[in-house]
């Protein structure tokens, strides 16, 4: 089983800052086009489709700033894993904040201050104790002031800041992610990025190939740390970790025992059954970045070496 770390899911959800809710079920992979307050999206749709058994009925259509967090923790870590971070069962109630934070009262782990990788949620306005409108991400915690990443904020994903105060009546689910090596606590209990880590923002023309060069590294490595499913998907605007020691990527060889990373196509862009992401491979083949996978001799599919965690 692989590592389960927040940075890992709010890079994901780093990259969709500036997503729009659409007017009505269409153009849902752009990010901008067809904007509306119709409540659909990507996210209910993805969550509908590739993993129909994560909550108790199709939610797209629905008010989503659940979605937006469960879809980040999806695609980094799949079903199984997300399960037991979200402390939910299949088929949950999970797409609605109180039953969210239920869960997590019920497994002893919501808390009532931040720290960074908690999902935040914020008391509705009807006063009942334990219900709650709205959920996001805590990017940071820092100075008494949070800082959040949120879908279905103002009918997008969006960046926003809190003074924290116990006496707002926030509370902090908290995942039981791992620790992550080099890290750095934060003054007010959060957790800091790498140490001696730093940031580049992504330009018009910019792809993680250039950016990797740049910084002596590989576009794999980039893409592994900063939790990119894809690396040919990276946005202009969007921040890039850069490791103070760039990591290596991972060297596939044949006979290996991996993981697809969630997101990953096939070599030649094909979509792959959700299944896949679950599934540990045995590695048939390798010819360069082009990897073939399979089980008990019978290939699966052939995927970029970068694509693919060690198990």
């Amino acid at each position: 089983m692989g590592k389960c770390y927040a940075s890992t899911v709010l890079a994901i959800a780093e990259r969709e800052i500036g997503y729009l809710e659409k007017e009505t079920n269409s153009q849902l992979d752009n990010p901008t086009a067809n904007a509306g307050d119709g409540n659909w999206t990507k996210y209910g749709r993805d969550i509908d489709s590739k993993w129909p058994t994560f909550y108790n009925g199709k939610k797209n259509g629905y008010a989503w700033c659940d979605q937006f967090v469960d879809w980040c923790n999806l695609t980094a870590f799949g079903l199984q894993d997300t399960l037991r971070l979200l402390c939910q069962p299949l088929r949950s109630e999970g797409a609605g904040c109180t039953s969210s934070a239920r869960y997590f009262r019920e497994a002893g782990r919501l808390f009532d201050e931040p720290k960074r990788g908690d999902q935040i949620f914020f008391p509705d306005s009807s006063g009942k104790a334990n219900s709650y409108g709205h959920t996001g991400l805590v990017k940071k915690y820092e100075g008494g002031i949070i800082t959040t990443i949120e879908g279905n904020s103002s009918d997008g994903v969006r960046y926003r800041t809190y003074v924290f105060s116990k006496s707002k009546g926030y509370k902090f689910g908290r995942p039981d992610y791992d620790e992550e090596p080099g890290t750095e606590a934060q003054p007010g209990g959060g957790t800091g990025g790498a140490t001696g880590e730093t940031t580049y923002t992504v330009k018009a023309g910019d792809t993680l190939s250039r950016i990797a060069a740049k910084y002596g590294t590989t576009y794999q490595a980039l893409a592994a740390y900063n939790g990119i499913a894809n690396p040919n998907l990276i946005y202009v605007g969007q921040t890039i970790r850069i490791p103070a020691t760039p990591a290596a990527a991972p060297e596939i060889k044949k006979g290996m025992q991996v993981k697809v990373k969630s997101g990953a196509k096939t070599y030649t862009g094909g979509g792959l059954a959700s299944y896949v992401y679950t599934t540990t491979y045995t590695v048939i083949q390798v010819n360069g970045d082009r990897v073939v996978i399979g089980l008990n001799g019978a290939v699966t599919a052939a995927v970029h070496a970068g694509d693919l965690i060690p198990a």
